[in-house]
């Protein structure tokens, strides 16, 4: 006998010569340590992998234990073909060895889901009167996970086994397969309270992977939540806490565990926990994939009689999105509720289903209509999501003339959406802009003004609204028209005329939306030049400050620009230092001896206004340093305050005049002392707070 076992070992030492190779057990035995390992870090080289697997099964069913002593080869044989190998285990799951049939269903479990054609014969075993095989078989399947979905029966009825590793076992591989395991809910629920420990937890485990599919179980769960073990009562707890909102029926007796002041701590925890979970809301938001399971819920809070819970159900609708579709006809139904906010909270619900259908589409056009704004509103963004209908584009084109503009924008979002190229859209904002109504003449045109840059064909017929007898329009299409900018130039003989027109309103808008259309054209720039001298104050301003946005191209107008640095009115003399600077391209030498004539003008106001542009050129003004530090003394406060502010532009070129200006911090005058501070900071390098000011008044 002992020879015969001699011999095996020497076989099997062979075998493991093959299937392993070298490693560190062999050191002293004429082999090389570093002699590589080959794949799947089992030394086995892919060669020879499916004539080691059928030698090692071989032994693996040899009577003499050759299954205890093949474990870990086997497994790396197995890890390499595991197709191959699930094809030979299958047969030894039912052999009359017990090990080697142990170890098979071992293999195939470890093998997981692609092993599943074993789940028949797993599932056979778990008949077996031996309560190890029943054990192994059960954790096999567990590894499957849902693939074993056909073995629940026989794994429910060994959750009464008397074996406490069989029970345990099963619970587990029960949780693992998933929803199909819910057949098995109360008996799982008896587990909860099995005598052993290891049962219930595993038991709790299982009634968290499987939640909602076990809810069958809650009067069971119940019913443990008296039992005297108080570990039974806080898993029951938690089991019903997973089973969410299908559980409401235990929230009295969890509400009186969770208040009861003598209650095991643990238990109070869990069963407060709990009735967080009984709620639908929260079940929503964190299983919207199980959504299709909650909907009979939803559903039935739809149809409640308080109009606060239909509402807030309707809400509920909307985590779903799609998979709330199967409700859509009750949804549509509570568009017509007499609660006002059902049937807003039912439109918004229509916009997440995302179904269309001609009952949907019916009920939401006739809300477009509806004396609440919001749920105008929220009409016309919900059409958008159910796309193009002929009868929707019809009712949208129509809510284009509603007087509210988050309506007139939701229906244009929603056109837009169902028809992208803009075409419809176009077409009812175009029509709109000759209605009789002023307030919908102007949302016609506000609305393509917002999206001008979408339909660059409408220049012509925002030109026309400048003209309109309302200003509100008038204003409208100007804002669309600057939009477009240049590409809008057929617009300027329309704006032209209101440039020179009687009104000073519009003269103004014109001088500004010049600067947009007109671009760097010589048109815009003769135009602009003419009304710097403009009567209106506020035109004046605004032509100066287009000239400074055509920059180098006004570069002509430097003459008039000069003569208006003398302006008396203060926005009109800055408004003209920056056209001049932008029209210089930031050089001052052609303009400073007239700029440095001004620092020594009788005028104060021409003093300040000669700081105030040469404060523009930064240290390119550097040749002004020593009239800008003697006007430092100057007798009037803005004439100090611009010329301060000129040295702290030019930097560190400026420090000459760092000792007055450090005095001047001190200054009454607030304006000084300001610009004061601030030109030190910026002499000197420093960081300062406050920004440096360039308009004191």
């Amino acid at each position: 006998m002992v020879g015969r076992r001699l011999l095996v070992w020497g076989g099997f030492a062979a075998l493991l010569c093959l299937s392993l190779g070298p490693g560190p057990g062999w050191a002293g035995h004429g082999h090389n340590e570093s002699t590589p390992n080959y794949s799947h870090g089992c030394g086995v080289r892919p060669t020879e992998t499916e004539s080691n697997l059928r030698e090692l099964l071989r032994l693996l069913t040899d009577p003499r234990g050759g299954a205890a002593a093949v474990g870990d080869r086997l497994r790396c044989a197995v890890q390499m073909n595991p197709k191959l190998a699930t094809r030979l285990l299958i047969p030894l799951v039912a052999t009359n060895n017990r090990d080697a049939s142990l170890m098979a269903a071992k293999m195939l479990g470890e093998i997981g889901p692609a092993a599943s054609a074993a789940v028949p014969r797993l599932t056979k075993m778990l008949r077996s009167q031996d309560s190890a095989s029943r054990a192994m078989a059960a954790q096999a399947l567990s590894k499957m996970g849902p693939a074993a979905g056909s073995a629940v029966p026989e794994l429910t009825v060994l959750l009464g086994d008397d074996e406490t590793d069989v029970r345990q076992a099963a619970v587990r591989a029960l949780a693992h397969i998933g929803p199909a395991a819910g057949s098995a809910a109360i008996p799982l629920a008896r587990c909860v309270g099995d005598p052993h420990p290891r049962v219930r937890s595993s038991a709790s485990y299982a009634f968290q992977e499987l939640g909602f599919a076990v809810r069958a179980a809650v009067p069971t769960l119940v019913e443990l939540l008296d039992r005297e073990d108080a570990d039974v009562r806080s898993r029951a707890a938690r089991a019903l806490g997973h089973i969410g909102p299908f559980a409401e029926a235990a929230r009295g007796r969890l509400e009186a565990l969770a208040n009861d002041s003598e209650e095991d701590a643990k238990v109070r925890k869990h069963a407060r926990g709990a009735l967080h979970g009984l709620s639908l809301r929260a079940a929503v938001t964190k299983h919207r994939e199980q959504g299709g399971v909650l909907l009979p819920l939803i559903v039935a809070r739809i149809e409640a009689d308080d109009p606060a819970v239909r509402a807030d159900g309707l809400s509920l609708i909307g985590f779903l999105g799609h998979a709330a579709q199967d409700a859509a006809p009750l949804v549509v139904e509570r568009v017509d509720d007499p609660d006002a906010s059902v049937r807003l909270a039912a439109v918004h619900a229509l916009g997440f289903i995302g179904v269309s259908s001609a009952a949907s589409s019916k009920a939401l056009r006739g809300r477009l209509d509806d004396p609440d704004l919001k749920m105008r509103r929220t009409a016309a963004a919900t059409l958008a999501r159910l796309g193009a209908d002929d009868d929707n584009q019809e009712a949208l084109v129509a809510a284009l003339a509603d007087r509210d503009s988050g309506v007139r924008g939701s229906a244009a979002d929603a056109l837009l959406a169902i028809d992208p190229s803009g075409a419809t859209l176009h077409r009812g904002l175009d029509a709109l802009l000759s209605h009789q109504d002023t307030v919908v003449r102007t949302g016609a045109a506000q609305e393509l003004a917002k999206r001008s840059d979408s339909f660059p064909d409408v220049a012509d017929h925002l030109a026309k609204r400048l003209h309109d007898p309302d200003l509100n329009v008038r204003l409208a299409a100007a804002r669309g028209l600057a939009r477009m900018g240049p590409t809008a130039q057929s617009a300027i003989p329309a704006i032209r005329r209101h440039l020179e027109g009687p009104d000073p309103r519009m003269r103004s808008v014109a001088a500004s939306l010049l600067a947009d259309v007109g671009g760097e054209s010589p048109e815009a720039e003769a135009l602009l030049a003419g009304r710097i001298d403009d009567p209106d104050l506020r035109t004046r301003v605004e032509a100066l400050l287009a000239l400074e946005k055509l920059g180098p191209a006004a570069r002509q107008r430097v003459p008039e620009l000069l003569v208006k640095l003398r302006d008396p009115d203060m926005q009109t003399y800055q408004a003209a230092a920056h056209a001049l600077t932008s029209a210089l391209g930031g050089d001052p030498a052609p303009v400073l001896p007239d700029l440095l004539a001004m620092l020594v003008d009788p005028n104060p106001i021409v003093r300040s206004s000669g700081a105030y542009a040469l404060s523009n050129f930064g240290e390119k003004a550097a040749p002004a340093l020593e009239l800008l530090h003697a006007q430092l003394d100057d007798r009037h406060p803005l004439a100090r305050t611009y010329a301060a502010v000129a040295l702290g532009e030019m930097g560190k070129a400026a420090s000459p005049a760092l000792p007055k200006l450090t005095e001047l911090q001190k200054a009454r005058d607030y304006r000084v002392s300001s610009a004061a501070r601030v030109a030190v900071s910026q002499i000197k390098g420093q960081p300062h707070p406050a920004r440096q000011l360039r308009s004191f008044r």
